[in-house]
């Protein structure tokens, strides 16, 4: 019974660490202006954080930056509309970053009196 029990064990601890996390969000602007710090912990042995992130902007600026636990920026995005011309903006980014630094990470995003649409997804394993 306690080897049964022991490979049992095993098996949900392996599919545990194999699991995959997903964030992912959109944003709907009108003249807004704000910053979100949204933190995630990459644990020792992670393999990898990979994402991407767009925008359609009419007016204003946009940043998405993925932060280390040094607090390096490891990847980004920045999107603004014309300020003369009001032409609108677009972009799409991508990340990949390999073997991550354990601790804490963040993804900064802000808008300055921004207009239009934004979304990320971040996942890591």
């Amino acid at each position: 019974m306690k080897k049964i029990l022991s490979v049992a064990l095993i098996s949900l601890v392996t599919l545990t660490a194999a699991a995959q996390t997903k964030m992912a969000k959109s944003f709907e602007l009108k003249d807004s202006s704000f910053t979100r710090i949204i933190t995630f912990e990459i644990a020792k042995g992670t393999l990898y954080i990979k994402g991407t992130s767009k925008g359609l902007l009419s007016d204003g600026k946009a940043y998405f930056t993925v932060l280390d636990p040094e607090g390096k920026e490891r990847d980004g995005l920045g999107l603004w509309a014309d300020e003369i011309t009001h032409e609108p903006a677009s972009a799409y980014g991508t990340i990949d970053i390999k073997n991550p630094l354990p601790g804490t990470w963040k993804l900064r995003i802000e808008f300055q009196k921004a207009t239009g649409n934004f979304s990320y997804d971040v996942n890591y394993k």
